[in-house]
């Protein structure tokens, strides 16, 4: 005898419901699966990135690739270098991710004279510095952070010792120049009396309360740093940054990041503003977001209301500036819990970006989406903690940036060859 269910009309919903959803997951789910497989078992080394994903999207048609065409253009007739300001956290602070970019801008560019662009003596405040450049110090320095009185770098190195002083000494394995001629200091200072100063033979050309410019004889890869204090003085130099600039370059590509920075990090900085503003940058790039949605206390609102804020400041310090954000990329909390936060933050980017006429680099899309932190790693392109990148992997995200950014200039773009990208090499 067979046993027939009886489906009460008030359950007829319920099943009509259930049916749909198993129809819609049977008809999605192999072309998912399918698409994922058609990509694993294809010769390229990087299957599991999205290079269909990898543009800067804007919300204007014309405007973005318009104006990026007019810089490149103003940068090859050398009328005007083409000025980039990268503001992040740790994923910028170690300038493998956006070195590899200005690496391949420059030759993009031909430009046989990329200068290093603003960057920051981490090592004298006990934090990892670029591996580009070497620095050694005299005195004390010490290192302030979450307080107003930091600018770009949201750190600043404060000595009120007499006699104190730190060398940068650009290291001879970069595969690209990075001489300087000109040598700008961002600082801060307790008296008119305290500031920094060139050592053996730069010339000062301008000096104001918070910053000044030396011009060296020729062009070099090493300059000490002075501190004009007294014996008797009772002040403090307080160092925000310093810019190493080639009057023959075609490119500054500035990297501006600090460990552990969220976007709190650069709006509570009374001089970040005023800093953004003298480096007048013609594209400000925003990497922040990961710190932000890392936090188990995150907020999707405070998120969105402290990115507009960033964005307000940004605009009113550099107004001309085509202003780029990037999405936080993927990654596990305490190595093994899928941040959930991360698609949320990334939303919200693509969201405020949408309204505030920003274009976005969306990374997390590009790098595979959910769970693709994974894939990196098994590749051997991600750091122990699977937050961070390795070396390689940073070099790739910075080529994918490079492919991204030329993607701009009006349908001419230089497209990364998998093959000299290999993972396997």
């Amino acid at each position: 005898m067979t046993n027939f269910t009886r489906i009460l009309p008030n359950n007829k919903w319920i099943v009509a419901s259930t049916a749909l959803v198993v129809m819609l997951v049977l008809t999605l789910t192999p072309k998912k699966i399918s698409l994922i497989t058609q990509r694993m078992h294809t010769n390229e080394p990087l299957w599991f990135i999205n290079f269909e994903a990898n543009v800067i999207s804007h919300s204007s048609a014309n405007y973005f690739p318009n104006k990026f065409s007019q810089l490149v253009e103003a940068s090859q007739s050398r009328s005007k270098p083409l000025t980039i300001l990268h503001i992040g956290d740790s994923h910028v602070q170690a300038d493998v991710f956006t070195g590899e970019t200005r690496r391949l801008l420059a030759s993009w560019l031909n430009d046989d004279n990329c200068a290093r662009g603003v960057t920051f003596p981490h090592q004298i405040v006990g934090s990892n510095n670029p591996d580009d450049f070497t620095v050694t110090w005299k005195g004390s320095w010490k290192r302030i952070i979450n307080s107003p009185e930091v600018g770009i770098f949201g750190v600043t190195a404060q000595s009120a010792n007499w006699g104190s002083e730190f060398s940068i000494r650009l290291n001879s394995n970069v595969n690209y120049s990075q001489h300087f001629d000109r040598v700008r200091i961002f600082f801060d200072s307790e008296d008119a009396n305290t500031f920094p100063y060139v050592r053996d033979g730069g010339m000062l050309v301008h000096r104001d309360l918070h910053s000044a410019t030396y011009q060296l004889a020729s062009p070099t890869n090493s300059v000490t740093i002075g501190n004009s204090i007294g014996k008797q003085s009772t002040g403090a130099l307080s160092l925000h940054g310093v810019e190493l600039v080639n009057s023959s370059s075609k490119l500054l590509y500035h990297a501006a990041g600090v460990n552990g920075a969220s976007i709190g990090t650069f709006l509570r900085s009374n001089l970040f503003a005023s800093q953004v503003s003298e480096l007048a940058p013609a594209i400000t790039i925003v990497s922040l977001g990961t710190n932000d949605a890392y936090n188990p206390a995150f907020c999707a609102n405070t998120f969105r209301e402290n990115l507009k804020k960033l964005i307000t400041k940004l605009k009113s310090a550099s107004p001309n500036s085509m202003l780029i954000l990037t999405t936080p990329g993927d990654h596990l909390i305490n190595r093994i819990q899928q941040n959930e936060s991360i698609e949320v933050a990334q939303r919200v980017i693509r969201e405020v970006a949408q309204a505030e006429g920003c274009g976005v680099w969306d990374f997390f899309e590009v790098m595979g989406g959910a769970g693709s932190i994974e894939y990196w790693a098994e590749k051997g392109l991600c750091a122990p903690d699977m937050l961070h990148l390795n070396r390689k992997g940073y070099r790739l995200k910075g080529a994918l940036l490079f492919e991204a950014l030329t993607k701009l200039d009006n349908g001419n773009p230089i497209l990364i060859d998998q093959k000299q990208l290999s993972i396997n090499e």
